[in-house]
């Protein structure tokens, strides 16, 4: 029998314990030919849509994104580039890069994290083709959607995303139903984040419906705004927070978030996306979601040393993490401050610095965690080492000191400093850079033999008992 004195067991003693008591009913599929048929199924799926979203994110995400920073700064405006060749940008980022992430570990793990097998296979490869075929659509004919075929190509490549969308959360919702699990938190920020997807891909559809039917390739500002505020903070950032209830405790150490608390983390969050998103009064939704973030930072405490915790102890995920929370909490206090300026001016707060906390928030955080988390995960999952550590140190430090050049540099454009616009400018650079290292460390990574041994086992880890409280 193994023991051991520290408050969390390691990886090998997570097998002997949780792995084999958490997972009773994967475990036993698990030995079963055709399940084993379908496990290597769903990772060669995960591997698929995790390349997918780092190929969109180095071609229509990033890369584009750098052009149209790099016009910006030569030109000594943000308002320079074509809006529509930003929108589609965006929406290859939102979707494209993180959105597809998302779907290939949340079809990958979700079933795990229920003790179910994993099935609907062939509406996973749907979903895969149908979103992708959708965003590329969507980047290569929105800008020349003045023209009639590239306007009904983006309103199909809408109808198309959506029904990608729908599929995703059906086929979670069969996994959810088939699972004799207890509730954990984490589902109701999976499915509320589901919802809210569906919510701005019909948006989504919406508009690229009248840019078809008017031939104005520019989404208007009131729904563009609205539509943002779903993707980012309805989808994603729900997601997030909820698949880091589940995996966050574990990799790093940190304590379970109580049911009860994320319960109403989930109710305040939510109604704060909605206000924000639709409500006359956004500044209250901004400090709802801000509520909500600081009740769930609280609960959870990611800033805490992750020294308990002999699996994250020696890796790097704790440092991203912590730097990505901080980029959380400054975002949200720059959003407030646009919001408070906006009540006491009757204006709207500067172009300058409603980009800056976006970026904070995109990259900073979202962009910042899901890196950390796929670096330390992807070689979990595949049943390997990762194949590069110095390359995490090189892709952390690009990300941060990109990030913080953009949010800080694009302030200081309000005062028309030539630096200022070249610093943020060449900020672009640096973080497609991270991402060029990182795509070649996960590239790498998969391309190296399985050997799955109990000290990389992703369910040795995952489904690791949590400390006391």
């Amino acid at each position: 029998m193994l023991h051991s004195n520290r408050s969390t067991p390691g990886p090998a003693e997570g097998c002997l314990s949780a792995t084999l008591s958490g997972l009773k009913g994967t475990t036993k599929e698990l030995g079963s030919s055709s399940a084993r048929t379908t496990e290597a199924q769903m990772l060669s799926l995960y591997r698929r849509f995790v390349a997918t979203a780092i190929l969109i994110t180095l071609t229509f995400g990033t890369f584009w994104g750098v052009s149209i920073l790099t016009k910006a700064a030569t030109t000594r405006s943000f308002g320079a580039p074509d809006p529509a060749q930003i929108q589609a940008h965006a929406h290859a980022q939102v979707f494209g890069w993180i959105g597809l992430l998302i779907m290939g570990v949340a079809y990958f793990l979700y079933p795990k994290f229920k003790s179910v097998d994993s099935r609907n296979t062939k509406a996973i490869v749907a979903s895969y083709w149908m979103m992708t075929t959708g965003i590329v659509l969507r980047a290569i004919c929105q800008p020349f959607s003045e023209n009639a075929l590239a306007g009904a190509a983006v309103a199909v490549s809408a109808a198309v995303e959506l029904g990608a969308a729908v599929m995703f959360g059906a086929v979670m919702f069969g996994t959810y139903r088939r699972s004799q699990n207890a509730r954990h938190i984490s589902d109701v920020f999976i499915f509320t984040s589901i919802a809210w997807l569906i919510v701005a891909l019909a948006i989504n559809l919406f508009t690229m419906l009248q840019v078809a039917l008017t031939g104005n390739p520019i989404v208007g500002e009131v729904w563009n705004l609205r539509r943002m505020n779903v993707e980012v903070f309805g989808f994603i950032i729900t997601m997030i927070l909820g698949v880091g209830t589940r995996i966050l405790p574990r990799l790093l150490g940190l304590r379970d978030m109580k049911y009860e608390v994320g319960i109403i983390v989930a109710g305040l969050y939510t109604v704060g996306v909605y206000t924000k998103a639709f409500g006359e009064m956004q500044s209250l939704g901004s400090l709802l979601i801000c509520g909500a973030a600081a009740l769930y930072l609280a609960e959870i405490n990611p800033f805490a040393s992750s020294a308990r915790n002999s699996t994250a102890s020696s890796d790097h995920l704790g440092t991203w993490a912590k730097v990505a929370f901080f980029w959380l909490i400054a975002s949200g206090a720059m959003m407030l401050s646009a919001d408070v300026y906006e009540l006491m001016t009757g204006m709207a707060a500067p172009h300058a610095w409603v980009g800056a906390y976006r970026h904070a928030v995109t990259v900073g955080f979202i962009t910042t965690l899901a890196v950390g988390i796929a670096l330390r995960t992807a070689p979990l999952f595949h049943g390997t080492t990762l194949h590069s550590q110095k390359l995490v140190t090189v892709t952390f430090w690009l990300l941060v000191i990109g990030n913080l050049s953009r949010v800080v540099f694009q302030i200081f454009t309000l005062t028309k400093h030539p630096v200022a616009y070249a610093v943020a400018g060449m900020s672009g650079y640096l973080e497609l850079s991270a991402l060029l290292f990182f795509g070649w460390n996960i590239y790498k990574t998969f391309s190296k033999p399985a050997e799955v041994t109990e000290k990389v086992d992703y369910r040795c880890v995952l489904f690791a008992p949590t400390p006391a409280r």
